[in-house]
């Protein structure tokens, strides 16, 4: 069978309780060899900020009422007060550790988190230059296409003026054209005329 490496907060208090029981210090070292070396020490550190933060009021209430922590430092190794002082003071210790770590593990992540929004935010600016540019050539379209289509609309009316003009001219040439052709018609029905009065008289 696979070997169980993961660990739960009943694991974990009950480590420290037999830790604590055989007089030695609850550091994240001996209560993962108490576990059987399962359990990442961030991770049982945090169990043993919480053992401490469940029962240490109590451990550090009976280690200053023991006539040996009260009236000396450095109580009697052997006696009970010295062996929960120094359970106490390492335990103490411990979670300082872990507070610290945790502490610099929550600045590590807020700076990496603060650089990740810096790169976003510089992203976006320039995300919203580019747009800004793309607008503006975009006005510029569409101010030229309304330029042309005025100036079509110009060229068309000027062409149209110009197709009226020459209409007119057409249609007066025309008229004078026909004019003309009746004085022709006239002017050669007045030559028939006078050459046949010549014939006349010549006789």
């Amino acid at each position: 069978m696979p070997r169980v490496t993961r660990i739960d907060r009943a694991d974990a208090f009950k480590a420290i309780e037999n830790v604590i029981g055989r007089g030695e210090a609850p550091t994240h070292i001996n209560v993962r060899a108490e576990l059987g070396q399962r359990g990442s020490p961030p991770v049982i550190s945090n169990f043993i900020g919480s053992w401490f933060a469940c029962y240490g009021a109590s451990l550090v209430e009976k280690a200053a009422s023991t006539p040996a922590i009260a009236s000396a430092p450095a109580a009697p190794a052997g006696g009970e007060g010295g062996a929960i002082a120094a359970l106490t003071a390492a335990a103490l210790q411990e979670i300082s550790r872990a507070s610290t770590a945790r502490e610099e593990a929550h600045a590590r992540a807020s700076a990496a988190a603060l650089s990740e929004l810096e790169q976003a935010r510089e992203a976006l600016q320039e995300r919203a230059k580019e747009l800004e540019l793309l607008e503006q050539a975009n006005q510029s379209h569409v101010q030229r296409a309304y330029a042309d289509r005025d100036r079509a609309l110009q060229e068309r009316e000027l062409a149209l003026g110009d197709a009226a003009t020459l209409r007119l001219a057409l249609s007066t040439t025309k008229a004078q054209l026909a004019s003309t052709q009746e004085h022709l018609a006239q002017l050669a029905d007045l030559a028939e005329r006078l050459s046949g009065l010549e014939e006349r008289l010549a006789q």
